[in-house]
């Protein structure tokens, strides 16, 4: 995978790890349902890929994924505003609990499935699905 596609995926992660910080109450606690919203969308992908055994269902997994994400993208801009802050925490603080613990642990399959892409990195499919995964993650 190429780096600009990991670095995009870490952004990411990392601004809702952020978002997540004080998630259970306080100045934050509007943040928690986007960052639940985020683990269930990233389980499922990853159950997805690590079922997947074709190219097609990678691409399936993917795509679905892209539209996950896209669908959260507004609600993550907005956020991002309101809390120009959390764009530098770099890992979650203890505080954030379960749902933190969970982000972690989702980024970390999702880094392993994301490996299955290389696979099937000739299928058009995959290629389209990863073009398209590239660009939901900036």
């Amino acid at each position: 995978m190429k780096a600009s596609k990991w670095i995009s995926l870490l952004s990411l992660s990392i601004f809702l790890i952020g978002l997540t910080a004080c998630g259970g109450g306080g100045k934050y606690s509007d943040l928690l349902p986007l960052v639940k919203k985020f683990n269930q969308e990233t389980e499922k992908f990853v159950s997805e890929m690590d079922k997947a055994d074709s190219a097609k269902k990678v691409a399936s997994a993917l795509t679905n994924y892209n539209k996950a994400m896209s669908a959260l993208r507004p609600k993550m801009e907005k956020i991002q505003e309101k809390y120009p802050e959390l764009n530098n925490m770099s890992s979650p603080p203890p505080e954030l609990g379960q749902e933190g613990k969970k982000m972690s642990e989702m980024m970390m399959k999702m880094g392993s499935v994301m490996m299955k892409t290389m696979q099937y990195a000739d299928d058009p499919e995959v290629k389209k699905a990863m073009d398209e995964f590239d660009k939901s993650m900036k």
